[in-house]
């Protein structure tokens, strides 16, 4: 019964669970009821339909399951990303090729102190995750739970325009995709990176990327500071959460695991890199814990 006190999410939360006891009472054997949701924009909501659910599962026990439609913490989206985004792609031969070659530069970065060496397992994952970077999706992921963040769309979004951005006859092709080849000149990355945070957008234009004038674009354009450009983009990317206790922000040792891949001397790319970046910077800071974020 609805009372004229109640609210829409009472009504909701009451016809919701009429709706369940139907399906579950053999009325309807042919219905299944999917409830979408995104959590960090229905906060209030989500809990109305939560007590709903846990109600009617009071009564039902086991009649409703939690699904996940993409996982952000395992390989489903890579092979989303191969299947949406390339028609073909090179043989196992070829991949493991790449991997041992990440392999024997991580190798290398970690005796020099340069990466964590907890950060090594990447070369192992880049069969399954080829031909994107193996840490693409832990960076990504930090910003899944940010209001409005559709993840699968953005991600494919994302993931679209750092393609785009690499099939040109004036870019080498990389052996990976990681995440600093994402433009962020580009004005429909913008527009997505916009939609995720748009708090940064003045960090971006000024420190980040701005046609080549930005702060971190200028600097690596000086010797000894060519990395300056992609481990600022790193950093930038960390910095886009805005949910509740996200982590936000890498430390020294992660930007250069990031950037480390074969050929790339990443000793160089350690603290005094970021904060020569940081000292010409308004909008990076390192903070207590030793990470580096835009705010």
């Amino acid at each position: 019964r609805v009372g004229l006190d109640q609210t829409e999410a009472d009504r909701l939360a009451i016809a919701l669970g009429n709706l369940m006891s139907a399906i579950l009472s053999d009325r309807l054997p042919n219905c299944c009821l999917v409830i979408s949701d995104l959590a960090g924009s229905w906060a209030g909501g989500t809990a109305q339909i939560q007590r709903a659910i846990n109600n009617t599962m009071n009564e039902v026990n086991r009649g409703a399951m939690d699904i996940t439609p993409v996982r952000m913490d395992g390989t489903e989206l890579y092979a989303i990303l191969r299947t949406r985004l390339f028609k073909l792609l090179p043989g196992k031969e070829r991949i493991a090729e790449v991997s041992q070659a990440y392999a024997s530069a991580y190798r290398t970065a970690i005796q020099q102190g340069a990466m964590p060496s907890a950060l090594e397992r990447w070369a192992a994952e880049i069969p399954t995750t080829y031909p994107f970077h193996p840490g693409m999706q832990d960076l990504f992921a930090r910003f899944r739970e940010n209001p409005g963040f559709q993840q699968t769309r953005e991600m494919l979004r994302l993931s679209r325009r750092v393609v785009d951005g690499l099939w040109k006859p004036e870019v080498q092709t990389p052996l990976l995709i990681h995440p600093h080849h994402l433009d962020l000149n580009d004005t429909e990355t913008q527009n997505v990176l916009d939609r995720i945070n748009a708090s940064l957008l003045n960090a971006r234009s000024r420190d980040v990327a701005r046609g080549g004038g930005a702060t971190a674009e200028a600097l690596s354009k000086q010797p000894g500071m060519e990395a300056a450009a992609d481990a600022a983009k790193a950093v930038f990317l960390s910095s886009l959460a805005i949910a509740p206790n996200a982590i936000v922000g890498l430390i020294a040792e992660e930007v250069s695991a990031y950037l480390c891949a074969p050929g790339r001397d990443v000793s160089r790319y350690g603290a005094g890199l970021l904060t020569a970046i940081e000292d010409d910077s308004w909008y990076l800071h390192r903070r207590t814990d030793g990470r580096w974020v835009y705010r």
